[in-house]
């Protein structure tokens, strides 16, 4: 009898740890769900503004090429000059190691190019990425993607604004 108990005793314990497991699991579920469900509402609200975004009629779109070794690249710029804001929207844009960033220039009807305020670093999938000119940025006739060094180890971008892109251009617009 007190080993029929014993062997009950275990199949009890053995039963109330795989509850308790299952217990566990679905509440990290739970949580997981309710995350990957705001994360989703993020997505989509950002996925509207930048609909929103491409269809004024104030936006205009840039097509980008590959330049150089980065020959087969494409990338597109839509660009709303009354609000000096841009996207960089491309999914071949040339991976980068961690010694340098991208950084997008307006390029003016003289040539001359304009830094924006942005430096990224592409993914391996699509690239999207929010942009904005100075203050005094001329009107846009085309725009140029440089990479360009980083000047402080850990740091996610040059320290100074530059003049000049300081590395090689890699996407460029007609």
């Amino acid at each position: 009898m007190s080993l029929l108990l014993i062997v009950v005793c275990l199949l009890l314990g053995a039963a109330v740890s795989w509850g308790v497991a299952q217990y566990r699991e679905r509440a990290r579920l739970t949580v997981r769900n309710r995350d990957l469900g705001q994360a989703y509402t993020v997505v989509m609200a950002q996925r509207d503004d930048l609909a929103h975004f491409v269809a004024a009629p104030d936006t205009k779109i840039f097509r980008l090429t590959g330049r150089g070794a980065s020959a087969g690249a494409e990338a597109t710029i839509a660009w709303n000059a009354r609000r000096l804001t841009g996207f960089v929207l491309g999914e071949r844009v040339p991976l980068l190691g961690d010694d340098a960033v991208y950084r997008v220039w307006v390029r003016g009807a003289d040539r001359k190019l304009t830094p924006t305020d942005r430096t990224f670093r592409p993914g391996t999938g699509l690239t999207c990425v929010e942009f904005h000119a100075v203050a005094t940025a001329p009107q846009a006739s085309g725009f140029v993607v440089a990479a360009e060094p980083v000047t402080t180890p850990g740091a996610r971008g040059p320290v100074a604004m530059p003049d000049a892109p300081t590395g090689p251009v890699v996407l460029e617009s007609e």
